[in-house]
């Protein structure tokens, strides 16, 4: 992903869970992305974003690296004996 990717992905979760990001600075928003765009880096842009939508449905609170992390990992499938 790239930085602007980054940020509109950013842009979505302040949306979904303003009170968290209502009184942050500059600074920790340049750290955020900063900070994503390393993490998210060779990940694609449509498999993140649509990772973020599923789970901003799903939790009262901002989805962590690690379950975008976890919802874009690809899914083994077993098919039922």
């Amino acid at each position: 992903m790239t930085k602007i990717e980054v940020g509109t992905v950013l842009s979505i979760m302040k949306a979904a869970y303003p009170a968290t990001y209502k009184n942050m600075t500059n600074e920790e928003a340049i750290n955020i992305i900063e900070l994503w765009n390393v993490v998210f880096l060779k990940d694609e842009f449509e498999k993140v974003n649509e990772a973020v939508i599923k789970l901003i449905t799903e939790l009262k609170f901002p989805p962590t690296i690690a379950e975008i992390k976890e919802e874009i990992k690809p899914k083994l499938f077993y098919p039922e004996e």
